[in-house]
């Protein structure tokens, strides 16, 4: 509670929290196999524009979450988040293997459900396609699992939905 000029406040009562704008940490969490590409050093995004390195990658998965905790330094001294709030983070890693399947960032939508990609069918329609990601690098993300009987996927589908009807190129 927030206490006003000339009122009494008991010891220990919470009158202000501090904190150290040049030193602020992301803490995201992210699936077990992802966090196996994941290395102390590798960079990340915060909220789209912000550079950040990782700095922890716990060695367990989190009761609470079900996914592996990772703790992301903000590099960027001119970054204006504000503590506390929800950014969502993109870290950079190396591929897996050299025979994963990778496109564009853009290409791969999450919901309740998890990743999905839009495939194109013969009525120049669009269709969800279930996928598994991997690691993310230079706005490319890696599918571990899901497109190998894909033969055309939609490379943007910000705005798009199952069902959309679209023009091939």
């Amino acid at each position: 509670m927030p206490a006003s000029i000339g009122e009494q406040v008991s010891p220990g009562q919470t009158l202000v929290e501090l904190v150290d704008t040049g030193s602020l940490q992301v803490a995201t969490h992210v699936s077990s196999h992802a966090a196996r590409s994941i290395r102390v050093g590798d960079t990340a995004m915060i909220d789209g524009d912000v550079s950040g390195v990782v700095t922890a990658v716990a060695g367990a998965v989190s009761q609470q979450s079900g996914k592996v905790p990772v703790k992301v330094r903000i590099t960027d001294p001119e970054a204006l988040l504000i503590v506390g709030d929800f950014v969502p983070v993109a870290i950079e890693v190396q591929a897996e293997n050299g025979s994963d399947i990778t496109i564009p960032l853009t290409a791969v939508k999450n919901d309740t459900q998890g990743a999905y990609v839009l495939s194109v069918n013969t009525d120049n329609r669009t269709e969800r396609v279930a996928v598994e990601t991997g690691s993310i690098r230079d706005g490319q993300i890696v599918i571990t699992d899901g497109l190998s009987d894909i033969e055309q996927i939609v490379e943007d589908i910000r705005g798009l939905t199952p069902g959309t009807l679209v023009q091939r190129d």
